[in-house]
């Protein structure tokens, strides 16, 4: 792993430059699942192990420019460009074991030769601007193209008869994101008003084959418009602020290029926004209300199946809605302790689900829907203070579930996280980190076994803290892995992760001339980025 960042400026102009080079070799993971199937009529089960083996190379690269026309206005423009793998597959080999009842049905041993690869270019081009005293403005125009090629080359062996397969799956999908945004910061006396428009457009089509199952060729358009204010004012100790969005989605689904209008939606939501913060004794006390949304990723609405294994598809939902939240947060400060407590009510919730397959008696289809109404409870605890050389910071979290007959389980989480800094001299740094969960829900998964690591860096600073010798060790116990159980009144899914998460690094960092970015780019549509 290496990574450069130049920049170089020319009086008002910087012109930069990163490149950040990856090679993984035999990166080792374990997996192992126990999957339960109960039908009106049978019930089966089957217990799988896989082992994978990483050997790939990515890249990624952003350069750009942005210069200074005055001190009131500027422009710049950038592009990142992402290959994951630029060459490299992944292998990995399958142990299933398949009962019916008590009898053993199917005992398989497969290989899987995978190759998804992943390229994405990312541009973005802004001004900024101060128009007079009181009003400022910024202008961003983003453009996102994405293109993915995924291919899976299995050998299905059963080991009870001498039955051979060969699975074959190809999936293409490309898109193409433009996005703008226009913001007006303006003065009102000792208030500000920000306000502005946010547009986007999108076009992505999607093909899967496979020698197995059945597709379609899927496209999705759509163009989602937004306006949002928000005002704040300070009332002699209170700061109070005001806001709210308005989005209108238009959202087209097209199967083998004829339209859905079932499938195909339009969505219309106001997200309002309020906060009030205000000193009380010694303590600064900060109360607020947002309601949120969250779409669907675009390749997660596609109506098909795709072939994971011989019991296992995966296939997209093309009826789900946007999952709205309501989030109250209080916050206390005190000195070197804060303590915030986030009360929060989703509706609709978007989250994986696992049913019966409608194609295949002896197989099961992960999905995603949108779960019935249900709150969840968030206290967060932190705790900071210096004595000598040492910095000690001790943060607490607490989540709880309200969710009867929504989830499975309802089991609250508590996490500790102490980080200790330790500066023995001015070059030398010396970061120890703990880290412990315990078992509990986490929605709609519910993690079945406690996890803890750790996590310790030293550093050693040389000719005027320029450059930067450090080691790194990570979780050598291997405390981390993730062991979840997902189920419902059809089947029981759980899972054990034992990949290696010890990690020994050793690296050099140079700093030639350090300077502060001067880039001013803030980006349009950053959630439906995430979408792609």
């Amino acid at each position: 792993h290496i990574a450069t960042s130049l920049n170089y400026r020319v009086r008002n102009t910087d012109f930069f430059l990163m490149l950040q080079p990856e090679t993984k070799n035999e990166i080792w993971s374990e997996n192992f699942q126990e999957l339960n199937v109960k039908t009106q009529s049978q019930q089966w089960q089957v217990n799988s192990k896989n082992t994978q083996k990483d050997n790939s190379k990515n890249l990624f690269s952003k350069f750009g420019f942005n210069h200074e026309f005055s001190n009131k206005h500027s422009i710049g423009a950038s592009a990142q460009i992402y290959i994951n793998p630029m060459s490299g597959h992944t292998f990995a080999d399958q142990e299933n074991e398949t009962y019916r009842g008590a009898s053993l049905i199917g005992k398989n041993k497969n290989h899987y030769d995978r190759f998804n690869q992943n390229k994405s270019l990312t541009t973005n081009m802004y001004y900024e601007g101060k128009l007079s005293n009181k009003l400022k403005l910024q202008t961003d125009l983003d453009y996102q193209g994405m293109r993915s090629d995924h291919t899976s080359d299995i050998l299905e062996k059963n080991l009870l008869t001498p039955a051979e397969r060969n699975v074959n799956t190809h999936s293409e999908a490309q898109s193409n994101w433009w996005g703008l945004k226009t913001t007006f910061l303006q003065t009102l006396g000792k208030g500000a008003i920000n306000y502005g428009v946010e547009a986007s457009d999108l076009h992505r089509t999607e093909d899967y084959t496979d020698n197995v199952l059945s597709a379609s060729d899927i496209k999705n358009t759509e163009t989602l418009s937004a306006g949002f204010v928000s005002f704040s004012y300070p009332i002699k100790k209170v700061n109070l602020k005001l806001g709210t969005r308005y989005e209108y989605a238009d959202f087209g689904y097209y199967e083998n290029g004829q339209k859905s209008p079932v499938k195909s939606k339009t969505y219309r939501d106001w997200l309002p926004n309020i906060s009030i913060a205000f000193p009380w004794d010694k303590t600064q006390l900060t109360f607020s209300y947002a309601r949120k949304i969250k779409r669907p990723a675009f390749y997660e609405l596609s109506d098909y199946n795709t072939y994971i294994s011989p019991c296992l598809y995966n296939r997209g939902n093309p009826y789900i809605v946007p999952q709205l939240t309501d989030e109250w947060n209080a916050l206390a400060t005190y000195g070197p302790i804060s303590a915030s407590v986030s009360y929060s009510n989703i509706h609709k919730g978007i989250y994986s689900d696992y049913q019966l397959s409608s194609i295949n008696p002896d197989a099961v289809e992960k999905t995603l829907r949108n779960y019935d109404d249900f709150s969840e409870l968030k206290c967060v605890l932190n705790a900071q203070t210096q004595i000598g050389k040492w910095m000690p910071k001790l943060t607490l979290t607490y989540k709880k579930p309200f969710a009867n007959n929504v989830f499975y389980t309802n089991e609250g989480r508590f996490m500790v996280e102490m980080m200790n800094q330790i500066t023995p001299t001015e070059n030398w740094l010396i970061l120890a980190m703990f880290i412990y969960m315990n078992k509990g829900s986490n929605r709609e998964v519910y993690a079945y076994k406690d996890m803890s690591g750790i996590v310790v860096g030293v550093a050693r600073m040389f000719f005027h803290q320029s450059l930067t010798v450090y080691t790194v060790i990570s979780d050598p116990y291997n405390g981390l892995n993730e062991h979840t159980r997902v189920q419902n009144p059809y089947i029981s899914n759980s899972t054990a992760q034992n990949y290696s998460n010890f990690g020994f690094k050793v690296g050099l960092s140079y700093n030639f001339n350090t300077t502060q970015s001067k880039y001013k780019g803030q980006g349009a549509g950053e959630e439906e980025k995430n979408r792609l």
